[in-house]
């Protein structure tokens, strides 16, 4: 390694105190180390306390990463999120020590923040970029490097890597953006193997810029894709980058189906205004609420709103799109952007899956976790349209405080079937005929039949509940601690069908299930699930599954004394937003809702999650 710029590096920047000299001395000592164990402190007058690492060497001189850890942190006990921030002075200026400030607040909440050194923009560059290029281009390589050494050392540093949030101030929110999207300008000495994608970002006023467009390399615009993920963003709203940089983009956000971006303006102020107080700890707030939300924090902000009264608005900013621009194809998801973020996105053997972690999650706890089975609404293979109405329910912050769980949301294209088990639900193709049924159903007999038939052939298409039930025993049960006593499966329509045929086929697995707006086929055998805490839900009239298809098998559970509840919601249709299954409280014999209980066996809490979470194998 050659020191000698190094030294005048420091040597410049310090040159005024003999204290600065002296942590020269210190970080010239582990010069001969690896660049991931050059951690000497730096004492910084003025500003937070930052851990000082090596990413990266480029002809001499060192890129530097500062590192703000948690009080107490230990990377052999405990992960946490991430942020890592950009700063800005249009890409040829600043320092890194423009974000200690956050970096600290971040650490002192809970996070391993840091702020990043990168390589600026020079006059000499201009020289040597090839026509439409622009000298933007030479700071990204750098915010790739950093990103991928935080990935690379997120075990030594006690960081979740699929917790890391992004970011940056003006032009470093710009190249935060663009070294997390844009798959091009990467340092070829990078370990290509590690991507630079975040799970999240925090942009204070992104430069961003409609000239841009001449580079395809520098502008966000070419590389957002419907999957970018969650951020807040701050401007102020005479900002000239909020109308002529963030507009558009907000429009191609738009036309994507992107709803997961929150933007909050601060009135009356310019570019810039985060860097003043009060707003640095308004922004900071809302920033800190906004990863709360995500699940990265815990607890409330540590800061206080300004007695002067600023606060941040928030505001809906999109360009109108043309209608042959929008992506119709795209599809919407049926929850609010703050639920969709909780929910992380998986996949295990083919199967798009969204997990929700407990509120306040604690490696070292164990937890219940409930199956979520989507209706055929649900069907796909974006891994988006699988949340439903109840998985809003259950991302209720009082509820999740209430009742901590796993919600597991896998996606279907099919129907739900463990296509592996002895137990089938479905006979022989013309084992059955419209004779063999009870009265009470014959009516569907030509549909049942056409299912029993299309459950025969050679590949039909039905679901994935084998491969479901192995990421739970296998990849799930290994990574977390899950109490296999209180694993719980629900659905809704195609999914409230699933769930009988998921307790029929395993009945030992649950601990309860509510199935609503399902059906129990009539040539199953009920003693099955006789034992399993059942709570069914049907609405009454339901045209599209019939409400007789859960009073048939209530009445038969009935007869068996079993462990089963049945409510009928009078008036409710089949829509699952319609219907108040997963969000009841209580019988209403005035609308009608109506509970009936098979035998005394039956626990008889009105409120439909205290029950849920009351039941174990």
């Amino acid at each position: 390694m050659n020191d000698t710029p190094l030294i005048q590096q420091y040597m410049h920047e310090w040159e005024t105190s003999m204290r600065h000299f002296i942590n020269t001395a210190i970080i010239l000592l582990f010069a001969t180390l690896p660049a991931h164990a050059q951690n000497v402190q730096r004492v910084d007058d003025g500003n937070p306390k930052g851990k000082i690492y090596v990413y990266k060497e480029v002809d001499g001189v060192n890129r530097e990463i500062e590192i703000y850890f948690p009080k107490g942190h230990d990377a052999s006990e405990n992960t946490v999120a991430g942020i890592i921030l950009f700063h800005g002075g249009g890409w040829g200026g600043g320092s890194r020590k423009a974000f200690s400030y956050q970096c600290n607040y971040f650490a002192s909440r809970g996070m391993v923040a840091a702020t990043v050194t990168y390589r600026l923009r020079t006059k000499a560059d201009r020289a040597a970029m090839k026509d439409g290029q622009s000298t933007k281009r030479v700071c990204i390589p750098d915010v790739k490097s950093a990103i991928r050494w935080f990935k690379q050392h997120a075990k030594e540093l006690g960081v979740d890597p699929n917790r890391i949030v992004a970011g940056g101030g003006s032009a470093g929110g710009h190249i935060s953006l663009l070294g997390t999207t844009n798959p091009g300008l990467n340092d070829p000495n990078d370990p290509q193997g590690i991507d630079t994608s975040v799970a999240a970002y925090v942009l204070f006023n992104p430069a961003l810029s409609k000239s841009d467009a001449k580079d395809p390399d520098v502008d966000f615009l070419r590389h957002l894709k419907a999957d970018f993920g969650p951020a807040i963003v701050f401007f102020g709203s005479e900002d000239r980058w909020l109308k002529n940089g963030w507009t558009p983009a907000a429009g191609k956000m738009k036309s994507l189906g992107i709803t997961s971006v929150d933007l909050r303006i601060a009135e009356g102020e310019t570019h810039a205004f985060f860097n003043k107080q009060p707003w640095k700890d308004v922004t900071l707030i809302a920033a800190d609420q906004f990863l709360i939300r995500l699940g990265y924090l815990k607890g409330k902000p540590t800061l206080s709103m300004p007695k002067s009264g600023e606060t941040l608005s928030k505001r809906r900013l999109f360009a109108t799109v043309p209608a042959t621009a929008q992506n119709k194809n795209r599809p919407q998801p049926n929850v609010s952007a703050e639920t969709l973020a909780l929910y992380e996105t998986g996949k295990f053997k083919g199967v798009q899956y969204r997990l929700m972690k407990p509120i306040d999650f604690d490696p070292s706890k164990t937890y219940p976790l409930i199956l979520s089975l989507h209706g055929g609404s649900g069907r796909g293979t974006k891994n988006i349209k699988n949340l439903l109405i109840w998985n809003e329910y259950l991302a209720d912050e009082d509820l999740r405080r209430k009742h901590p769980a796993f919600v597991l949301a896998p996606q279907s294209n099919g129907r739900w079937l463990d296509n592996t088990s002895k137990v089938k639900i479905y006979p022989e193709p013309g084992s059955i005929t419209i004779d063999d049924l009870p009265k009470a159903m014959r009516k569907f007999g030509p549909q049942m039949i056409e299912r029993i038939e299309e459950a025969g052939r050679a590949e039909p298409v039905y679901g994935v509940l084998d491969e479901v039930f192995e990421l739970i025993d296998t990849k799930l049960s290994k990574q977390y601690k899950i109490d296999a006593d209180r694993v719980y499966v629900l659905g809704h329509s195609m999914g409230g069908l699933g769930t009988f045929a998921a307790v029929y086929q395993h009945p030992d697995r649950f601990a309860a299930a509510i199935p609503s707006a399902g059906a129990f086929y009539p040539w199953l055998d009920a003693k099955r699930i006789q034992d399993v805490p059942l709570w069914i839900f049907h609405g009454k009239p339901d045209k599209v599954v019939d409400y007789l298809g859960s009073r048939h098998v209530f009445d038969r559970l009935s007869k068996l004394n079993a462990n089963a509840k049945f409510t009928t919601l009078k008036g409710v249709g089949h829509g699952s937003k319609n219907s108040p299954a997963f969000r009841y409280t209580g019988d209403d014999p005035e609308k009608g809702y109506i509970t009936e209980f098979a035998s005394d066996r039956c626990d008889k809490t009105d409120h439909v999650w205290d029950w849920l979470f009351r039941q174990k194998r």
